[in-house]
């Protein structure tokens, strides 16, 4: 646990009400939203991935792994939210370009508290393999919760997806 972030072991499940779910680099796709709220960065797109996601609990669609925002460093910041209030953050992943471990390793920090260091998509989760990392995270004094995305020792960051839940 960090001041105001915990870790939540597994894949987490997205329990609570959801506040929002954006498809990261991609379009709108069942409960999720089309890109928003980000500060910069390029988009992905391998429509012809089949992604495996057996290995996750209440996965997002497959249109949604197979889309990422990347960048050398980004930021979404998820605004209108209750000040103080806890919320659920659901990262979603899939690789769909390295195919070793270590060619991507990148940091993931939510409202200034670093959750993620160095962090391998493909070193966890395998080529095209679903992934999803959960924090339970309060929202800042303005009503926000950034999420900020830098480079490690390889590479740039990505995401495929993000939800946030009532905590």
């Amino acid at each position: 646990t960090f001041d105001n972030v915990s870790l939540t072991t597994g894949s987490g499940s997205g329990s609570g009400q959801l506040v929002v779910a954006i498809n990261a680099g991609g379009g709108a796709t069942g409960s999720f939203v089309a890109d928003t709220d980000f500060n910069q960065g390029n988009q992905y797109t391998d429509t012809s991935s089949s992604i495996t996601s057996s290995g996750v609990t209440n996965p997002a669609p497959q249109a949604v792994y197979q889309t990422c925002r990347w960048n050398s460093a980004f930021t979404y910041t998820i605004p209108n939210l209750t000040a103080g209030a806890s919320y659920k953050v659901r990262l979603h992943w899939a690789e769909l370009s390295f195919q070793a471990s270590g060619s991507r390793a990148f940091n993931v920090a939510i409202n200034g508290t670093s959750v993620l260091s160095n962090f391998d998509v493909y070193a966890v989760a395998g080529y095209k393999t679903a992934l999803i990392k959960e924090f339970t995270v309060k929202a800042d004094s303005s009503g926000k919760i950034a999420i900020a995305f830098t480079q490690g020792s390889a590479d740039n960051p990505f995401i495929s997806g993000i939800e946030l839940y009532t905590a």
